[in-house]
């Protein structure tokens, strides 16, 4: 079995939602990679900051006529996650 490096691919994740904030699947990827690396106070806080993004995106969507289903859909991936991680009053 391959050891996985996942700071690195914490890093490239990172990255990668730096371009597209609204990207619930890469704020999944980025949480996980921070708690494989035993970075839980980080990979919480990932999911934070993955639910205002991808809300924001919503908000503007919806402001805007356009479609939100992506952005939403990704926001209640990221809080299922963050419920089952920290109970349903995080």
């Amino acid at each position: 079995m391959r050891k996985r490096d996942w700071v690195a691919l914490g890093a490239e994740l990172r990255a990668a939602i730096d371009l597209r904030p609204d990207w619930g699947e890469g704020w999944m990827g980025f949480h996980k990679a921070l708690h494989k690396s035993r970075d839980a106070d980080a990979a919480d806080q990932a999911l934070r900051d993955g639910i205002a993004a991808c809300g924001a995106s919503v908000r503007a969507a919806l402001a805007g006529g356009m479609d939100a289903k992506a952005s939403f859909h990704g926001m209640m991936q990221l809080a299922g996650t963050m419920k089952e991680r920290l109970g349903p009053d995080a």
